[in-house]
């Protein structure tokens, strides 16, 4: 079959061909356009329903929070009630006591008003008790004066029945008493009355303490005198100079002595206390002071002599410091004869 193609024909067709690629490439555009626009809304979607999930599941977990805040809410509310009911139970035996208490309050002070009335009645009691009592004194000081006018009546009768016994008995006494006075004066005389001069010559020498390896510490030999006054019996005190001869120099110390005797034996202990001042010959413008106490025993040769033999400890004080054991023998004499 033979199709005719007219001139008109094609022209139409090159006409209309256009035409339709370009709705083609339209629809095509529109459709990658839609495409497009359909997977964006999807992604859209998707997050929103990720979204969704999210606070669904924040959601879920606040519930559960506050379920759990809700029963821990009860329990407190039930703890709560549980110690207002025991408070409430306390308020009510508080009040319960306060009631007793009260009434307490209430019969204690009936009783101090009973106790405060019967005290005033005592109280004025006893001041009639006062008054009576002063009554009574006042007529026993009457009964006192007529008793001691009796006994004076009484005495006056006895001294003149008796006069002459009396002063024969009274002259008795009175010199058996002159005589014990006489006997104790005498006593006292021979025992206390000694005081006088006294002097005090001893060689003594020394050990050093301690640090004994430096000048004026390791040892020194002692000449002292004592010139001093017997106050009594026991003690003695006087003023001493001497010189002593150490391991380096010589010093003089010029001091103090006390003694005190214990009583009188064959041999007699005593104790001494000496200080002062020690003079060194090596430099006598910065003199230094010595402490010396001790004991000793002495023995009696004659009324107005005896030996003495004392140890003691000697501490010096000079630009060396220094102790010492002491020991001193010697004799002392005395200006009065000891009875």
């Amino acid at each position: 079959m033979e199709t005719n193609h007219t001139p008109g024909t094609r022209a139409r067709r090159r006409t209309l061909l256009p035409f339709l690629w370009w709705i083609a490439g339209v629809m095509a555009a529109g459709l990658i356009i839609l495409s497009v626009m359909l997977a964006g809304k999807n992604r859209q979607v998707n997050d929103f329903k990720k979204a969704l999930q999210d606070e669904e599941t924040s959601f879920i977990s606040e519930k559960n929070s506050l379920l759990t805040e809700l029963s821990q809410s009860k329990n407190d509310i039930q703890s709560l009630q549980t110690r207002y009911n025991s408070l409430h139970e306390d308020l009510r035996k508080s009040q319960v006591d306060n009631s007793r208490l009260l009434r307490t309050t209430q019969s204690n002070a009936q009783t101090i008003d009973r106790v405060e009335t019967k005290n005033a009645l005592l109280q004025e009691s006893l001041d009639n008790y006062s008054v009576k009592n002063e009554q009574l004194a006042a007529e026993v000081l009457i009964l006192n004066d007529k008793l001691e006018d009796c006994r004076k009546q009484l005495n006056d009768y006895a001294s003149a029945k008796y006069s002459q016994e009396k002063i024969i008995s009274d002259q008795k006494v009175r010199i058996l008493s002159d005589s014990a006075a006489l006997a104790e004066s005498e006593r006292l005389r021979k025992t206390e009355d000694v005081s006088g001069y006294f002097n005090n010559t001893d060689l003594g020498g020394a050990f050093g303490l301690g640090i004994i390896d430096v000048p004026y510490s390791r040892y020194f030999y002692s000449l002292n005198t004592i010139n001093g006054y017997v106050i009594n019996k026991r003690f003695l005190t006087g003023v001493g100079l001497g010189i002593n001869s150490y391991n380096g120099g010589w010093m003089t110390p010029l001091y103090l002595d006390f003694r005190y005797k214990f009583r009188e034996t064959g041999y007699t202990p005593y104790l001494f206390a000496d200080g002062g001042f020690l003079i060194i010959f090596d430099d006598i413008t910065e003199p230094g002071f010595f402490l010396n106490p001790g004991l000793g025993i002495q023995k009696k040769i004659h009324n107005r002599f005896t030996l003495n033999l004392g140890t003691g400890l000697f501490i010096q004080r000079t630009p060396v410091k220094a102790s010492f054991i002491n020991f001193k023998l010697g004799f002392t004499i005395y200006g009065r004869k000891e009875e």
